[in-house]
């Protein structure tokens, strides 16, 4: 599940990276909208098969809060 979510977010952002820079210029915002929610797919899929199928179930809380902060600091830097 997370290398197929990983390929199709991969393969998905490159596409629309070229139709952006090609097209859109003025609608480049979109790119960095998509990578902020592919990386939180990924992060939440991620905490919840750690949650769900690992011996240490706890580690899950720790992604999450990993995902936050990465959140956070993208928020301040823009």
């Amino acid at each position: 599940m997370d290398k197929g979510l990983r390929t199709f977010s991969a393969i998905t952002l490159i596409t629309l990276s070229f139709v952006m820079f090609f097209y859109y210029e003025d609608l480049i915002y979109l790119t960095l909208i998509a990578v902020i929610v592919f990386m939180v797919l990924d992060y939440m899929v991620r905490a919840f098969f750690e949650w769900k199928y690992t011996q240490y179930p706890k580690q899950s809380i720790l992604t999450l809060s990993e995902m936050f902060f990465i959140l956070i600091a993208i928020i301040i830097v823009f």
